[in-house]
């Protein structure tokens, strides 16, 4: 999950999950007045993995878009300029405009 802050009112949304326990997590999370964006490695104790990016509106935190990764494919880094997003993995850099109707 995440969540964002506005006076009183917190909002959240699902960003994705994994079956187990002992699970490992790390989020790099870069955004601008237009987006937000989060990169994610999920872990379980059987050693499946989950690796992605995630694009959601700055303004109500609605998701406009995920993509995941091949196994073994870990986010590094995040940046996002704009409407690309870059990520750094460990096996290369990948850019991703985000296209939105709004």
């Amino acid at each position: 999950m995440i969540y964002m802050k506005e006076g009183e009112k917190i909002r959240k949304e699902e960003i994705t999950s994994i079956p187990g326990e002992g699970v490992g997590i790390r989020l790099l999370i870069d955004a601008n007045e237009e987006y937000g964006v989060v990169a994610y490695f999920l872990a379980n104790e059987h050693g499946e993995e989950k690796n992605g990016v995630c694009v959601f509106t700055a303004g109500n935190l609605r998701k406009l878009a995920c993509k995941e990764f091949e196994d073994g494919d870990r986010p590094l880094n995040i940046k996002l300029e704009g409407n690309v997003v870059y990520v750094q993995t460990t096996k290369g850099i990948k850019a991703y405009k985000i296209l939105s109707p709004w």
